[in-house]
């Protein structure tokens, strides 16, 4: 039986990357190779917060594998509560089977994300005295764990290679969970760890992640575990920038070649760019999307300036904010301590808030969150 085994998703608004990327990766797949079951090695999804977009594209990924057997193995991501799983909310097919604790199936082992130390050392003496007392000559664990001897950057509390230390027979050890792929061999022990399914903007990511076919009815390690590299190597490029000729002096540095995924940080306001416009530059420039948010940068404001008006009130305020396209509140959601630093505005308003005027309640929650926030500003009041 040959079995698709795929890990992390990460299923999140980020839609294009899914739709241009992911999907068309796995239809090759399914195209070129014979498959019997699909496995999903946990964190299908980002977040417990299920938008619209994420259960579109999740309904998407299930429909690609209607006619084959799923399992899913319950990982962090993909939990609400310490007890509860989005797939429990989920109306699911009867194709699909929702592993959400430790479960033996014969040569099958799997499990699903464990988060403390006792568990861990229960589950896996469950699991030798499992495979010492069972007639089968191998075994398959399908797991969504974080192990010291798989990622060797993690400050991790359990060796992989020390719990299977006296197990003989052979035992292909399959896991998601940790984003860099990684494989390692120690008769009779072979781990594969699958990385995330395609780069996405984790820190930790692979250039390239990987795909992994088992065929347990095969021979020899090669045929047993078919490593399947996706090909792509998205690469991330956020820029800040003040005016809209920014946009193209940015994209004419990059590279062609690789696929690139750009976020544009407006620190001035109306940068914008028509929808042709942007869908010409994405082919261009091999670009997934282009991404233009606005942010409150105080890089835009000039601390000489602001000194030299020395905002007495209210009206004050709003007259320096108006000069750079803000409001009172945007201002208030910026979370730069530094920032605070360069400007009389925010002790300013403190001081109104304490007069009781000139505020709307809205704006007088948000001083207080940031006083909150960056306490370090008691100094200055």
């Amino acid at each position: 039986m040959k079995t698709l085994v795929i890990s992390d998703c990460h299923l999140n608004d980020d839609f294009l990357i899914f739709q241009k990327i992911l999907f068309p990766i796995l239809q090759q797949i399914i195209d070129k190779y014979k498959i019997d079951k699909i496995i999903f090695l946990g964190d299908i999804f980002d977040s417990s917060s299920l938008t619209n977009t994420v259960l579109f594209l999740f309904k998407k990924l299930i429909t690609m594998f209607v006619d084959y057997d799923i399992e899913i193995v319950v990982g962090n991501h993909d939990l609400i509560d310490k007890k509860t799983s989005a797939f429990d909310i989920l109306l699911l097919g009867d194709n699909i089977k929702i592993v959400n604790r430790l479960t033996f199936r014969g040569q099958y082992i799997y499990i699903p994300y464990i988060n403390n130390k006792e568990d861990f050392v229960s589950t896996f003496a469950e699991i030798n005295d499992y495979m010492k007392n069972s007639e089968h000559v191998e075994f398959f664990i399908y797991s969504h764990n974080d192990f010291s001897s798989l990622y060797k950057f993690r400050n991790t509390f359990f060796n992989l290679e020390g719990a299977f230390a006296n197990i003989n027979k052979p035992l292909y050890f399959i896991n998601g969970h940790n984003h860099v792929p990684f494989f390692k061999v120690r008769h009779p022990l072979y781990i594969a760890n699958l990385g995330c399914v395609i780069n996405l903007n984790f820190k930790d990511s692979g250039e390239f992640n990987n795909f992994l076919i088992v065929d347990d009815e095969a021979d020899n390690i090669n045929d047993k575990l078919k490593i399947i590299q996706n090909g792509y190597s998205i690469q991330y490029y956020t820029f800040k920038i003040k005016s809209e000729q920014e946009i193209y002096d940015r994209l004419n540095t990059l590279n062609t070649d690789n696929v690139k995924y750009v976020t544009f940080k407006a620190i001035a306001p109306n940068i914008t760019i028509d929808n042709e416009l942007r869908l010409k530059l994405q082919k261009k420039f091999n670009i997934i999307n282009i991404n233009i948010v606005q942010e409150l940068s105080m890089t835009t404001f000039d601390p000489k300036n602001i000194d030299e008006e020395n905002p007495k009130d209210i009206s004050d305020i709003h007259s320096i904010l108006d000069k750079y396209g803000i409001t009172i509140s945007e201002f208030l959601e910026h979370n730069s301590i530094e920032a605070f630093e360069k400007t009389e505005i925010l002790y300013t308003l403190l001081e109104i808030m304490f007069e009781d005027v000139g505020l709307e309640q809205e704006d007088r929650d948000k001083i207080i969150k940031t006083v909150n926030k960056h306490y370090l500003i008691y100094d200055k009041i």
